[in-house]
C-alpha cells in the first residue's frame, strides 16, 4: 500500500471515531444541562406522598411508564412534533415507603419546555465541536497527501533525466 491509501484509511477511521465520541459527549452534556438547577415534584403511586427529587435523580436512566399522545404542527415554517404526556412515572426512592417505587412526575409538561432551551444550546455546541474536529482531521490528513505528491514529482523529474 502506498502512503496516500494508508492516510485515507486512517483519516476515515479518525473521522468516524471523532463522530462517535462527539455524539457521546454531546448526549452527556445535554443530560447534565437538563439536570442543572432542576427540582422535580413527584407523587408516590403507592402511598400518595408528594416529595421533591433533584435533577440528577430525575434525568438518570430508570424504569419508566407513561401514556402520551403526539401532535405535529407547523411552527415558523418547520414541522414540530410535540408530545403530551397524560401520565409519566419513574422509579424513585420514596422517603415514606423507604424503597424504590414508581413516582408520578407532576409537572412533566413544564419540565419538557424548560429543558428545550438547554438542549438546543448543547446540541449547537456539539455540532460546532464536530465541525471543528472534522476540519482539523481533514487538514492534518493533507500532510501525507502533500508528501506523496512531492515524491511523485521527484520520481517524474528523475525519469525525465
Amino acid at each position: 500500500m502506498d502512503l496516500e491509501t494508508i492516510a485515507l484509511i486512517a483519516m476515515g477511521g479518525c473521522l468516524f471515531l471523532w463522530l462517535v465520541v462527539n455524539f457521546i459527549i454531546t448526549l452527556h452534556n445535554v443530560r447534565i444541562a437538563k439536570a442543572a438547577g432542576l427540582t422535580v415534584q413527584v407523587q408516590c403511586e403507592k402511598c400518595g406522598t408528594i416529595y421533591e427529587v433533584t435533577g440528577k435523580e430525575a434525568t438518570r436512566p430508570a424504569m419508566v411508564k407513561y401514556k402520551k399522545s403526539s401532535r405535529t404542527h407547523i411552527s415558523n415554517g418547520a414541522f414540530v412534533n410535540t408530545q403530551n404526556y397524560s401520565h409519566y412515572a419513574k422509579k424513585f426512592h420514596c422517603p415514606c415507603c423507604d424503597k424504590k417505587t414508581y413516582g408520578k412526575v407532576l409537572d412533566i409538561q413544564e419540565l419538557q419546555y424548560e429543558g428545550q432551551d438547554s438542549t438546543i444550546k448543547e446540541l449547537g455546541k456539539g455540532f460546532l465541536r464536530m465541525v471543528i474536529g472534522c476540519t482539523i482531521i481533514l487538514i492534518l490528513a493533507q500532510i501525507p497527501f502533500q508528501i506523496g505528491k512531492k515524491q511523485r514529482e521527484r520520481e517524474v523529474q528523475q525519469m525525465k533525466e
